[in-house]
Parts: structure tokens; sequence; C-alpha cells
């Protein structure tokens, strides 16, 4: 009778929390509607959307590699002087005077154009907008200073003001730009009024009538967050594995890190058997086995675990006497070294080896047997 009125209890409490998930996804996605995109044609986008994108740029790879396919896709190249006049010597001071231009052209000095292109145009998918203002050198040359959305000044509040820039009919006649940075500590942000014929403001209008630009990664910055959290997620439970069992079902800690290690030249222990004998490798792994027979004279050998198999190093007394407390500490190894491929016997002649640095947990190794 007990178990009975238990199991009923039970199986009512899973479909009510059932029921409450249910019902807490569908107001989510109600909510989704009824709070959609800002109109940014009256107003500035949230700073939280260009913190986040940044961000994301600077930690996500995919991300990370669209905002740089998009500056490849877009620039180029860049913008360039080609002349197409008869004049030989006409045309040779022209490319002479447009490159010492161009090598000076960043009013704060840090890049040449080309760079300031490349500069805006990541600006410009990443925070989607970027500023340009023009200004004149001391020796009457043209200098151009690029400005991220925050130097503009959005707290003016008057009829002919819109999301700090200021308009007379329909066209923008002046910007209100911070002097400097309002985040720079021990300065109150102070703004001015640029005209509109000495700034540029460079974003791509997804809307009609849209005065301000909005990172080109909106559509998926939550998706992006969410792989992010995933990938946390996956290490964290490895790294639970670890501590409770020193196993995991899931993958192997090595391949959570395996495109990191690739653009380094790290070589899978698995495809070491098809590299020729005298090729120079490196090898990563979680280290297994060090074992310093006593017979060996001196001599230390290392088994390193990666999510393909184990690879082999032998590490020379010299080199493992310099490198002592890194061998006996450190649970994760890169080495680098040749190849010794011999009758199906393969090993490293180790010739460098530095800690690898990984956030997840180590397995215990079984040491100096």
């Amino acid at each position: 009778m007990l178990n009975w009125l238990f199991k009923s209890r039970s199986a009512e409490r899973k479909l009510m929390l059932r029921s409450a998930a249910d019902l807490a996804r569908d107001r989510r996605n109600i909510g989704l509607w009824n709070n959609p995109v800002p109109d940014y044609g009256r107003t500035a986008p949230s700073p939280m959307l260009r913190n986040q994108a940044r961000y994301l740029v600077a930690n996500n790879a995919v991300a990370a590699r669209a905002a740089q396919a998009f500056v490849d896709n877009v620039i180029g190249p860049g913008i360039t002087l080609l002349p197409k006049i008869g004049d030989a010597a006409l045309k040779n001071l022209l490319l002479k005077r447009w490159n010492r231009w161009a090598e000076v052209s960043d009013a704060d000095a840090l890049l040449n154009w080309y760079g300031q292109q490349a500069l805006a145009a990541r600006s410009m998918f990443v925070d989607g907008e970027v500023f340009v203002r023009m200004l004149t050198g001391s020796d009457g040359m043209l200098q151009v200073q690029l400005l991220p959305p925050e130097f503009i000044n959005t707290t003016i509040t008057r009829d002919n003001v819109v999301a700090g820039i200021e308009f007379e009919g329909s066209r923008r006649s002046a910007f209100h730009v911070y002097e400097w940075h309002p985040g720079q500590p021990g300065r109150l942000p102070r703004s001015i009024r640029i005209p509109a014929s000495e700034m540029l403001h460079i974003f791509r209008p997804k809307t009609p009538g849209q005065l301000r630009g909005v990172t080109e990664l909106l559509a998926i910055l939550g998706r992006l967050n969410d792989m992010d959290q995933f990938d946390r997620a996956t290490i964290v439970s490895l790294i639970a594995d670890f501590h409770a069992t020193r196993l995991t079902i899931g993958p192997h800690p090595m391949s959570q890190y395996r495109p990191v290690l690739a653009a380094m030249g790290v070589t899978r222990a698995g495809e070491l058997k098809g590299i020729r004998n005298g090729r120079s490798v490196r090898v990563a792994g979680c280290v297994i086995t060090r074992q310093r027979p006593s017979t060996a004279k001196g001599f230390v050998f290392l088994s390193l675990e990666d999510e393909t198999g184990i690879a082999n190093a032998i590490v020379m007394p010299d080199l493992f006497t310099e490198h002592r407390v890194t061998i006996v500490s450190e649970p994760f190894l890169l080495i680098e070294g040749v190849l010794q491929n011999l009758d199906g016997a393969i090993s490293v002649k180790a010739a460098r080896i530095e800690a690898l640095p990984l956030a997840t947990a180590a397995v215990e190794s079984h040491d100096f047997h």
C-alpha cells in the first residue's frame, strides 16, 4: 500500500514538473514575440549587444573566423591607388606620394591605411558600425581617425538629436563625439559637436530609416553562447568523471583542445605510424607512465595518451636534468623531437619538453617503475 502511494505521488510529481517546464518554455517563446528587437530607427543599440559580440569574437573560434572572413571578403587587398596615365614620371610621383601618405594616414599613429581599412571592416562586423573622423595633419595632409560606437554621446536629449546624431530635416548635420573614451578613469566624459562633413558613419542598414548599426552577429549571439556553455559543461563533466573514477565515458580531454593543438603542429599519437623515420614531430598528451629503469643509464621513458592512442618518448639524461620538475610534476606535456619509426617500434627522441596547460583533470600516472 505504501509503495503504491509513493509511486503514485512520484508519478504525479513528475507530471507536475513536466507541465511547469512546458509552460515556462511556452512563455519564453511567446516572450520573444512580445519583446521584439528595438526600433533602431529611433534609438541606439544596447551596449550589451556590442559587448557580447566583442566577447564572442575574442573567445569563440567560430565568431573569430566569421569576423576574419568578413574582413577578407570585404576589404581584400584594400583601396589603393592605380594611376592609369601614360606619363611614367607622373605615375611614379603619384604612387610615391600615395605610399608615403598610406603609411601616415592614421591620426592615432597605430596603423597604415590598409590596416585601418581592415580594422574598420572588423568593427563594422563586430560592433555593427564604425565612425571615421577626417582631420588635417600639421603638414596639411589628410589624416583618418577610427572611432568605436561608444565615442558617440547618446545622452543628449534635443528634438533634432537622436542617438548622438544631429539632424537638419532628414539629413545628418553633425555628430556629438566624446573628446576621449567615456570610460577613461579620472576624466569626466565631455563631447563636442563635429559637422557631418568631417565624419563618416559606416554601417549596413537593415531597415529603412535605421540610425545606428547593429552587430552582424545579432542573429546568432544566443546560439554561439550556448555552444560555449555546452563546451564548458562537457569539460566540467570530464573533470568530475576523472576526479571520481579516474575514467570517463565521454570524449578524451585532449579531443577538446585538438583544434588548438593542430594549429601548434601537434601530431596525434595514432598518426605517428604513417610518418617516416627521422622526421621532426610534436606530440602531446596526458602522462600515463614515467619510467627510469636502473639499467637505462639515466634515460627516462614517457608515455603520453591522447584521444587516438599512446605516444612513447625517450628523454636523454641531460634533458631530464634540465626539465626534471616539468617532467615529474606536470600532468600534460608537449614534446618535440625526432621520430624513431623502425620495424613497428615507434617513439620520439625528445629534444624539447614543455608543460601543456589544459583546464581539465589529469589521469593518475604510473611513475618510475
